[in-house]
């Protein structure tokens, strides 16, 4: 397919577009936020120095920490699915940008949280 060569035609950038990339920014933020309450609610690493000086690890998840992450990733992959869909809506151009950095956030935190669902909140 040809590249086009014409003359840029939009005057202005458009709202649902300055939305959609603030959804998305969006959703890395709170998926970056998620990333640091999983380092507070995860367990512990019990070291063999640890060990040897009989100091108590948590080797279970905190659970009041899990919920929250738990619905940081749902918003993470609500902005991220609303993201996309008002650029399915608004792109005009093939060469318009297909967003595969929203497709992947969606993607992981939509398995990140079946993960917390079925492996730590049983």
């Amino acid at each position: 397919m040809e590249q086009w060569n014409g003359d840029e035609r939009r005057k202005n950038r458009d709202i649902w577009k300055v939305i959609a990339q603030i959804l998305a920014l969006g959703g890395w933020l709170f998926f970056i936020v998620a990333l640091l309450v999983s380092y507070y609610a995860a367990p512990e690493q019990s070291y063999g120095y640890m060990r040897y000086k009989a100091i108590d690890t948590r080797d279970s998840w905190l659970i009041p920490m899990t919920g929250y992450l738990y619905l940081i990733l749902w918003f993470s992959a609500l902005s991220s699915y609303l993201s996309l869909t008002i650029d399915k809506f608004r792109k005009r151009r093939v060469t318009d940008n297909t967003r595969f950095n929203a497709v992947l956030l969606l993607v992981i935190s939509i398995a990140w949280s079946a993960y917390i669902i079925f492996h730590i909140l049983k």
